[in-house]
């Protein structure tokens, strides 16, 4: 599997997985969440079809990716070893954490890139990863704050949020 096949089929993975997830939460800020990054994923995949049928006649297997699963393939839904519900910050650390996965794929792809087309896929979707991290990051601390914020409100500086 060349490095392209394998971007495409970590976004239509991560497509299902975030639609699975947004289905277990509907009713909920997780279902807006995840139905975002679905989305997301699945334009993802979008761009570099394109990419791939607009700029390329084919890419050649250069055999730098292994070919295995992807990091959302044989992914459980979100469970918690001790609850059946999962407090909503885990599931946004288990989002981050996926994301940060992904940086990490297309960073690494992006260094293995040999054209310029490649080299600009790959940072763009570098990008996109970063800013899902950082959303995602951000519900972390936002709502973790509340349980880790243990200092009075009468003395130290107070961070804006």
């Amino acid at each position: 599997m060349n490095s392209m096949d394998y971007a495409i089929q970590t976004e239509i993975d991560g497509t299902v997985f975030y639609s699975e997830q947004a289905n277990l939460y509907k009713g909920t800020t997780l279902f807006k969440v995840f139905t975002i990054l679905a989305k997301e994923e699945h334009q993802h995949e979008i761009v570099l079809c394109r990419i791939l049928s607009d700029s390329f006649s084919e890419l050649p297997d250069d055999g730098t990716m292994p070919n295995t699963n992807t990091i959302f393939s044989n992914l459980d839904d979100f469970k918690d070893e001790i609850r059946t519900n999962p407090k909503q910050i885990e599931v946004y650390r288990l989002a981050r954490d996926m994301e940060q996965k992904s940086v990490d794929l297309y960073e690494k792809m992006l260094a293995e890139a040999k054209t310029d087309t490649e080299k600009a896929v790959f940072k763009y979707l570098v990008g996109q990863e970063k800013h899902h991290y950082q959303m995602m990051d951000e519900f972390v601390i936002r709502i973790g704050r509340p349980e880790e914020w243990v200092e009075s409100a009468e003395f130290g500086e107070r961070v804006d949020y």
